[in-house]
């Protein structure tokens, strides 16, 4: 009974060339049905294309043979891992959505984990492609390129700070509040210039513009000496009393 009766059953489907005894053991142990192999099998899956460590997997995450048919009739079974096919399938990312990133030229920019991100967060492909124009992709994580557009932070503005010397200066984070806070960039590059940039974070350089306190002033508190005792709402407090 038991696994000599599952072997019967492999040999019965013409399935018993494929993987060693231990494997089909470790395949009846993980209750993987003879029908599920006799799927994959028709589809051409079982042996070269799935070990059978692989097969447990996609079975036991109830990937469907179809998702599996979906990615090949692409052309891109052999771009994904196992594991990357149980990913992408349990976060529902569709064939159509990576047909199109596969196009856009992007399954080699991201991992899949990325590729689940982005479907989920309903990136567009037409941001991706502002993104890889402008030579950010390499710059940005796919969270950070998350953040960005969900922030609506726009390319342009990403230019701008580019251009100014100031994308390295600040994390993801700080780029987004910064742009949600409109603080111009040159406010930005006048900060830099006194070299306060390390002096301030990017919620105290918001703080400020909105506060409407200038540079100006802020350099004539470092001529004091005043500026490593004050916090940044010290400041704001300051140039409010004495304006």
């Amino acid at each position: 009974g038991g696994f000599a009766d599952y072997l019967v059953a492999i040999n019965e489907a013409d399935l018993e060339d494929f993987y060693s005894n231990s494997g089909y053991q470790a395949l009846y142990q993980s209750g993987v049905p003879i029908e599920y192999l006799e799927q994959l099998n028709d589809a051409g899956y079982l042996g070269d294309e799935f070990s059978y460590s692989a097969v447990i997997g996609l079975y036991n995450s109830d990937v469907p043979v179809e998702y599996i048919n979906g990615l090949n009739a692409i052309n891109l079974l052999d771009e994904f891992s196992y594991s990357a096919i149980i990913g992408l399938y349990n976060s529902g990312v569709s064939m159509e959505y990576l047909n199109s990133m596969n196009e856009a030229g992007y399954l080699d920019e991201f991992s899949y984990s990325a590729l689940i991100g982005l479907y989920n967060t309903d990136v567009p492909i037409d941001y991706l492609d502002g993104m890889n124009d402008a030579g950010y992709l390499d710059e940005f994580s796919y969270s950070a390129i998350i953040g960005l557009y969900n922030s609506d932070v726009t390319i342009d503005y990403l230019n701008d700070m580019q251009s100014s010397g100031l994308m390295d200066e600040f994390s993801y984070s700080g780029l987004i509040g910064l742009y949600n806070g409109d603080v111009p960039t040159g406010y930005i590059q006048d900060l830099k210039s006194g070299g306060y940039l390390d002096t301030f974070s990017y919620s105290a350089i918001i703080g400020m513009y909105n506060a409407d306190v200038t540079v100006d002033y802020i350099n004539g508190l470092n001529e004091r000496n005043l500026l490593e005792n004050l916090s940044y709402s010290d400041i704001i407090r300051m140039y409010n009393t004495d304006n």
